[in-house]
């Protein structure tokens, strides 16, 4: 993993964990619904990605585009660990 995506990863992290320390959701991150969250995390990155590139694609369309880009991933971070 390169640098640029560790600090993206660190960063994002510390967002979102700061809703839940300065309990600006109404809840501690131990009582949340995991399935609200991550399903309303994922419409966020939708959105993210909508506004970032101007494309309009939907939440299906979104969760496709992000596992090609984690196998992607996988598969880079596999070959770099052959070397």
């Amino acid at each position: 993993m390169d640098k640029k995506q560790e600090q993206y990863i660190i960063h994002i992290h510390d967002a979102i964990m700061s809703l839940f320390e300065a309990d600006r959701i109404g809840s501690n991150v131990n009582q949340i619904d995991g399935t609200q969250f991550f399903t309303a995390f994922v419409k966020a990155g939708n959105l993210l990605y909508d506004q970032f590139t101007g494309n309009d694609i939907t939440h299906l369309d979104f969760t496709y585009l992000l596992n090609n880009l984690i196998v992607q991933d996988a598969i880079e971070q596999a070959q770099k660990d052959e070397l």
